[in-house]
């Protein structure tokens, strides 16, 4: 497989596998070689991180609305 190239690919492709499955927390290490691939595993880790913080924040409205009192009809 292409991953046997460069170590970094496997650990891509574990990283979108791990987001994909649900864990908005993982994230993928960048290498010190800065180049296109790094790239692309910031850009990874930066959408992760957007949707986690879009994550937890619907996570505390769906908490606010389910704790307020309900409305009763007019």
């Amino acid at each position: 497989m292409f991953a046997d190239d460069d170590p970094r690919l496997s650990q891509l492709l574990e990283g979108i596998v791990r987001l994909a499955s649900g864990d908005l927390s993982s994230r993928i290490e960048v290498s010190p070689a800065r180049d296109e691939l790094d790239a692309i595993i910031m850009g990874t880790n930066l959408l992760a991180e957007d949707l986690q913080v879009i994550y937890e924040e619907l996570e505390q409205r769906v908490q606010v609305r389910t704790q307020a009192p309900a409305r009763s009809p007019p």
